[in-house]
């Protein structure tokens, strides 16, 4: 009898706690909870679903008692396809799973102070936001993201504190841990002060910043997460401070350079060089200045110096600001993708591409020309009696005097044949731009 009875005040309980109630005026329904040992509620969407400007209610009052909202509940808003704006008051604690997923409309969110965690998928798809705002950095810093789907910064690419975009951020000496995900994909970035009392750099927590150009990073950071800077094509040099000793898997992946001096261990976490050495525009992995591993400069015309032996992996890897890059005929090693990307004219100063040269030295990602020592550059038509263009799959050379030589967008060679033939036929197979050679001749074709 003493165990039914036990049951049966468990189900009591249960029901209690299950129980809500509607406010037909706002479109919002109730149901209670606890936290802290207090009653509490948690909203979401009533059958009528709220359109336009929500403003959810830091309390509520039902049966003569007043009510403290404390969170969203899980799936509480989604498909809410009427949804413009939504302010989420300071007394709310947690916002749940899949909470404003598929808000299609939704352009704008004002997140409360108190917030400390934001669950899974809470804002996907939400691919109209246009404007995220906290009232204050620290109360942005103290949420938890369970994956970049839950901040609506994800989607939103820019930031606001108190009605502000922020584009230079500066983390004050107050902050300790900035967390993953918090700034994922913040378009609005350009530059970032990490003051002396962070400790630890979260997962993915800069990933996706592409318009950040300077990040200085605190005395007293000794760990930088995975990824945390994953993606910021324009980032300048970053100097790590030797308190540093863990350094997560691609954490300045597409990052320029990184410059260290301390002990953390494994792979360079991604970035083209560790320890280099900077001399203008460009950095070097060896203090004689023969091996250049990254191009840090501001684009326009470059010309490599003729002491550079070696051109490192990705070293110029989507400069999409550059216009031309001169290579010295010194050149005897090209690593990987070291142009990709880019779509400046790359006059190189030897005659042919050395075998020290990677096959994919450009990258299937690049768009410019280039222009070997002998060739004429490839805009210019030719003058003398020789035809060259396309026709189908292959390239017709007219009146040849010389030998024929076919080059790739990569600048491989592709193709030759012999000399002195009235019309020369080369197939090509595949579409795209070709570069063809005779004698000092030298045309731009382009196969379709």
């Amino acid at each position: 009898m003493k165990n039914k009875i036990l049951i049966i005040a468990f189900l009591l309980m249960t029901s209690v706690s299950a129980m809500g109630f509607t406010i037909d005026s706002l479109n919002l329904e109730f149901s209670f909870t606890y936290l802290d040992n207090q009653q509490v509620v948690s909203v979401k969407a009533s059958e009528t679903k709220p359109e336009g400007d929500l403003v959810i209610p830091s309390t509520v009052e039902y049966d003569g008692e007043t009510y403290t909202v404390a969170s969203i509940s899980w799936f509480g808003f989604r498909e809410c396809s009427g949804l413009t704006s939504v302010i989420i008051p300071n007394s709310v604690r947690t916002i749940g799973e899949y909470a404003f997923a598929d808000c299609k409309n939704l352009t704008s969110v004002v997140i409360g102070d108190s917030v400390k965690k934001i669950g899974k998928n809470a804002f996907l798809y939400c691919n109209s936001l246009t404007k995220v705002e906290f009232s204050s950095l620290e109360s942005l810093l103290k949420i938890e993201y369970d994956g970049y789907d839950a901040n609506p910064i994800y989607y939103a690419k820019c930031l606001y504190i108190n009605g502000k975009e922020v584009a230079e951020l500066i983390i004050l000496n107050t902050i300790k841990k900035i967390n993953d995900y918090a700034f994922i994909n913040c378009q609005s970035l350009t530059s970032v002060v990490i003051g002396d009392s962070v400790k630890s750099i979260g997962d993915y927590a800069f990933s996706n910043c592409v318009n950040l150009t300077s990040v200085v990073i605190g005395d007293s950071v000794n760990s930088i997460g995975r990824s945390a800077f994953y993606g910021c094509l324009n980032l300048k040099p970053v100097f790590i401070p030797e308190t540093v000793s863990t350094i997560g898997d691609d954490a300045f992946y597409c990052d320029k350079s990184i410059v260290y001096s301390g002990n953390a261990g494994g792979r360079s976490w991604g970035a083209f060089t560790v320890n280099g050495v900077i001399d203008g525009d460009f950095v070097y992995s060896d203090t004689q200045k023969t091996k250049l591993s990254a191009y840090v400069g501001d684009g326009g015309d470059v010309v490599i110096p003729d002491a550079v032996v070696k051109i490192g992996r990705y070293a110029f890897y989507w400069c999409t600001n550059l216009t031309s890059v001169t290579i010295p005929n010194t050149i005897d090693t090209i690593g990987y993708r070291a142009f990709a990307g880019c779509t400046a004219t790359i006059y190189c100063n030897v005659k042919e591409e050395p075998g020290g040269w990677d096959s994919e030295w450009c990258g299937k990602e690049y768009k410019g020309e280039i222009v070997w020592k002998t060739s004429t550059p490839v805009t210019e038509k030719a003058t003398n009696a020789v035809n060259i263009y396309a026709y189908g799959r292959s390239i017709v050379v007219e009146n040849a005097a010389e030998e024929i030589r076919v080059y790739d967008a990569m600048g491989r060679m592709i193709g030759r044949d012999a000399i002195n033939r009235v019309r020369t036929e080369i197939c090509v197979n595949n579409p795209g731009l070709y570069i063809v050679k005779v004698g000092n001749v030298a045309k731009r074709v382009v196969v379709k």
